[in-house]
């Protein structure tokens, strides 16, 4: 005789408690914090899945059923094997004065990891992208090309005068992720317009406007702490980053993702928990990203360094710009760890991964063909050059040469 339905679903239940007991037995206790944040995710109807994170060498999954108000915790040993991260924002050696990453150097460090994939996301440029592409396929890398494009918001007038700290440099930047070949065909349209449109107004940068035109199979990230988006909340001016986080919503729908990161400094303290409360309201997902712009921490000063020669600054002076330590290149289990209270900051990167699925290769030069008969062919290149000389007023000599 089989057992009813009901029966099976108390059995469960009962499994699911004394699985509950006996991790609560083992562990210490669960970080307040992240309790909250998967009550908070319940109740928003977020969570449509299973959310895991690590917490004392056990995984925590939220299972949000029926109910938005009746979640289960059951815990179990941390098995998780394979690709847990994959880096999205990351300025290689082409990120020129800024970046301390050579191409090569940064696949061989890929490689070592175990990385699935990558992304490059140099400021402005796409220099480095073929070569990135071709030295990451060798690795067996799934190359991503991006770029932290400087974008200029109507609105940064206003923003400016609200603000009591000195202007920044250069209009904040937006990381922008090729899908296909739309998309990177947009993204270097973008590129070539920040230099060629907007050269004359300090910077390489594009206007909101031209991102709106151009924003076709692209993915867009909020840009972290130098993004025109946490700048606006680290200056006080909630009501402006807000504004622009939803004008990146409404070009990008789905495509568009609300940037953390976590590298030590205070402004990202300051500005993530506005982060998480405007993307839970708006049910926006969030992307964990570690801004890598040299290999490991020993690289720190000799990086410091470089960014006083770009900006003609001494190292001993406090008014210029400072990273940290945490902006060398972080493993998968770093990162992992980093983020374990936020996993589907960390999910969401293996995602966007999968969005992508374009890499530019190396091919012959592309050259034009002339279809000329072979009789007519040395008349062709003596009647050529000569007619090109008249249309410059340059008469040519009767043995072919100009005159001197």
């Amino acid at each position: 005789m089989r057992p009813s339905s009901s029966l099976v679903n108390d059995f469960e239940r009962q499994k699911l408690s004394h699985h509950f007991l006996k991790a609560e037995a083992a562990r210490n206790r669960i970080d307040a914090a992240n309790s909250r944040h998967i009550r908070r995710l319940c109740r928003s109807r977020i969570v449509c899945r299973t959310l895991t994170t690590s917490r004392n060498g056990f995984r925590i999954a939220a299972l949000a059923l029926c109910s938005p108000d009746i979640h289960v915790l059951c815990f179990q040993r941390d098995t998780m094997t394979g690709p847990r991260f994959v880096h999205l924002h990351v300025h290689s050696a082409y990120s020129l004065l800024e970046g301390a990453l050579p191409v090569k150097a940064l696949a061989k460090l890929a490689a070592a990891d175990k990385q699935p994939a990558l992304a490059i996301t140099d400021r402005n440029n796409l220099f480095g992208a073929l070569e990135f592409s071709e030295a990451l396929a060798g690795e067996g890398i799934q190359p991503i090309l991006g770029c932290a494009l400087n974008v200029r918001f109507p609105n940064e007038s206003e923003e400016a005068a609200r603000s009591a700290n000195r202007a920044p440099a250069h209009h904040g930047a937006l990381v922008l992720l090729a899908k296909d070949a739309a998309g990177y065909s947009n993204l270097m349209r973008l590129s070539s317009l920040s230099f060629l449109e907007h050269s004359g107004e300090g910077a390489p940068h594009i206007s909101f406007a031209d991102l709106s035109t151009n924003a076709g199979n692209l993915i867009c990230l909020s840009g972290g702490p130098e993004g025109p988006v946490d700048r606006a909340f680290a200056n006080g001016n909630a009501a402006i980053g807000e504004g622009r986080l939803q004008s990146l919503r409404d070009i990008f729908g789905d495509r568009f993702y609300v940037e953390l990161q976590r590298h030590s400094l205070p402004r990202e303290r300051l500005v993530e928990p506005q982060l998480l409360r405007w993307a839970y309201d708006k049910g926006v997902p969030l992307v964990a990203s570690n801004e890598a712009y040299f290999p490991k921490r020993e690289a720190y000063e000799a990086h410091d360094a470089l960014l006083c020669i770009a900006e003609g600054r001494y190292v001993a002076e406090d008014d210029r710009r400072r990273l940290t330590q945490d902006h060398g290149l972080k493993t998968q289990k770093e990162m992992a760890a980093l983020f374990a209270d936020l996993p589907e900051a960390v999910e969401n990167t293996l995602e966007i991964a999968k969005r992508c699925a374009f890499r530019p290769t190396s091919r012959k030069p592309i050259l034009p063909q002339f279809v000329l008969d072979a009789a007519d062919a040395g008349m062709t290149t003596r009647k050529s050059p000569r007619q090109g000389l008249r249309a410059r007023r340059v008469h040519p000599s009767p043995r072919g040469r100009a005159p001197a």
